[in-house]
């Protein structure tokens, strides 16, 4: 089953913020965390080519300044199917595995539009 869960309009700053409880992972696994987007069908879409996203990814104990921070240029994306930016990996250690991880995707300098946020996946590494 698939729902969007925003679709963005004209907006110059994107700001997407989530948390997640590591209780609920297994412990002692390494996993990673991304974005699941797409771009809107038959919609105008613009605003992507100039400046790439900012993905970032604090695993639980550390701080903004531990973050792990990707760049992507959403414009080499250029599809109308679903697809996926990194936001990070972690490691969810077997003792002391409870904490949040905190995940955002960023970009403040271009207007821009079309874009479908579907969701976050954290999956694990095998």
């Amino acid at each position: 089953m698939s729902a969007e869960i925003a679709v963005m309009g004209e907006v110059k700053l994107l700001s997407v913020r989530g948390s997640f409880n590591t209780e609920f992972l297994s412990p002692d696994t390494k996993y990673k965390v991304e974005f699941v987007l797409r771009f809107r069908k038959g919609k105008h879409v613009s605003g992507w080519s100039k400046n790439p996203v900012r993905s970032v990814l604090i695993p639980p104990g550390k701080t903004w300044n531990e973050a792990i921070q990707n760049k992507v240029n959403l414009a080499e994306k250029g599809s109308q199917k679903s697809f996926v930016i990194l936001a990070g990996e972690f490691f969810n250690p077997q003792f002391n595995s409870h904490g949040d991880i905190q995940f955002h995707l960023d970009e403040n300098k271009e207007w821009k539009t079309g874009l479908v946020i579907k969701g976050v996946k954290i999956t694990p590494l095998i």
